[in-house]
């Protein structure tokens, strides 16, 4: 019983997690299995990094968007008649933990992102 926002939400951290969790399987591939050069077995790991950051960068997002809409709802129907003795300043809505542990996800996923796009660039600078 969750408003469209927030299941959208959670099934973009939730598809994020996923995807991290198939980069991780990826990197424990046998080289036999995959590619012989270094650098192609190392391209995915730059779409998989683009992939999750997008994903929770939308997730951050949507989520503080909603959140600051839900704040001027509140703020607003405590201003109306008969409600007030409901004074904005008793209203506490707060980002909850997994807001900021989403917010850091996505600095260390964008971090990803430029480590593997250096590596995939410096391999095919240096292997050829």
């Amino acid at each position: 019983n969750r408003a469209s926002w927030d299941v959208t939400v959670v099934y973009t951290l939730i598809c994020s997690l996923i995807i991290e969790l198939i980069a991780i399987l990826y990197l424990f591939l046998p080289r036999e299995f995959c590619c012989e050069n270094y650098e192609y077995m190392a391209a995915p790991f730059s779409a998989f990094a683009i992939t999750i950051f997008i994903l929770l960068l939308y997730g951050v997002i949507t989520y503080a968007e909603r959140y600051s809409e839900i704040s001027i709802l509140l703020e607003a129907f405590s201003q109306t008649e008969g409600h007030s003795g409901l004074h904005p300043s008793m209203i506490t809505i707060g980002l909850g933990y997994s807001y900021y542990l989403s917010c850091i996800a996505s600095v260390f996923s964008f971090l990803s992102l430029i480590t593997g796009t250096l590596n995939v660039t410096l391999a095919w600078c240096f292997l050829w």
